[in-house]
């Protein structure tokens, strides 16, 4: 069965954007419009995936990061995509490399579709840098830009989902306070002016650069609060970021079950509200499944609808053995245990 998605009117909540203002990325002017559109509620994968959720025992999911930085390279010291430099000095290093990199950012706009209309059901998470986006611009490269737009259409949408960054790959904690919500602002803005409103409106999952989360209480409680007012419903983070109190590892059984993360900054105060999760209030962040060496936060649990289960392994049975831990039937709180409880096929 092919999935499909249903497609919303997103033209009427601000002006039609272009990419590239004045010779530069367009990352700011729409505020206002990019967070309502950022901030909207309704469901993106879960009521109209076309997998049977009452027969998938296990799930994993596959993340591509893309990015390559902006540098001060161009002829006359202008700054240019560090694959742009690749191209024009073929002898440097691995230089020569360069028409496989700029192959992979375009990939899977070929791979998905063919799939696809072969009769499978693929799935992917992808991750492009705001210096990307404008690095396949600057260099004219309309065919991986077009290859991308293909992905955001509604009957390939299903099969792939954007995650948000920081435009220029900043890592959060060294980045300071006042700016952290502008980078990120920047890269929907860039997105949305690139892929449109609606496939913005998609995008839920943030995937912050290196996977770093901030030790500083008040970093922390900005970044947090900052992602939350972004639209954000979930981020991904290493696997040992989470600790337990006494700073030793998590216990393995403990990846798979939720864990509790408050941020509170250092005069006390906690950075969101409650959400709630199958029936159980729990604050909005909550460790929910292991990708690899990658973990997912909730930011909010309440939102669950917001994320894809990219790839999944069915069976004749049910996820009786793992909807015992919220004893529920109810088709969105199964999706949550099989984010939760991790079987082994």
């Amino acid at each position: 069965m092919i999935a499909t998605a249903p497609t919303s009117n997103y033209s009427s909540k601000g002006p039609k954007l272009n990419d590239m203002r004045a010779g530069l990325p367009n990352i700011c002017g729409q505020e206002e419009t990019i967070t309502e559109v950022a901030n909207t509620r309704e469901p993106v994968f879960l009521s109209h995936t076309n997998l049977d959720i009452s027969k998938i025992t296990s799930g994993f999911a596959c993340a591509l990061h893309m990015h390559q930085p902006t540098i001060p390279a161009g002829a006359g010291g202008e700054p240019i995509s560090n694959l742009q430099h690749m191209f024009e000095n073929q002898g440097d290093g691995d230089n020569h490399n360069a028409s496989v990199f700029a192959w992979c950012y375009k990939r899977m706009g070929e791979w998905i579709p063919e799939l696809v209309a072969k009769g499978d059901n693929p799935r992917i998470m992808l991750d492009y840098s705001g210096n990307l986006f404008w690095a396949f611009r600057q260099m004219g490269r309309e065919d991986i830009i077009n290859d991308l737009k293909r992905l955001c259409e509604p009957q390939y949408q299903p099969y792939v989902e954007w995650m948000g960054t920081m435009w220029s790959h900043a890592v959060v904690p060294s980045t300071p306070i006042p700016d952290i919500k502008l980078h990120i602002q920047a890269w929907q803005h860039h997105f949305a002016a690139m892929f449109g409103y609606e496939a913005l409106a998609r995008v839920k999952g943030f995937s912050p650069p290196e996977m770093h989360l901030p030790n500083h209480p008040d970093t922390l409680f900005e970044y947090i609060k900052a992602l939350k007012d972004c639209g954000y419903q979930w981020l991904l983070v290493q696997e040992d970021s989470v600790e337990q109190l006494n700073g030793d590892r998590i216990h393995h059984d403990n990846k798979y079950i939720p864990n509790r993360l408050v941020a509170r900054n250092s005069r006390g105060f906690n950075g969101f509200c409650c959400g709630t999760l199958w029936g159980h209030p729990l604050p909005n962040f909550v460790l929910t499944h292991r990708l690899t060496h990658r973990v997912v936060f909730w930011i909010n649990p309440s939102s669950l609808d917001h994320f894809n289960i990219l790839s999944a392994i069915q069976s004749n049975g049910t996820i009786s053995a793992t909807a015992n831990l919220i004893n529920t039937t109810q088709k969105r709180n199964k999706v949550a245990a099989l984010l939760v409880h991790h079987h082994t096929a």
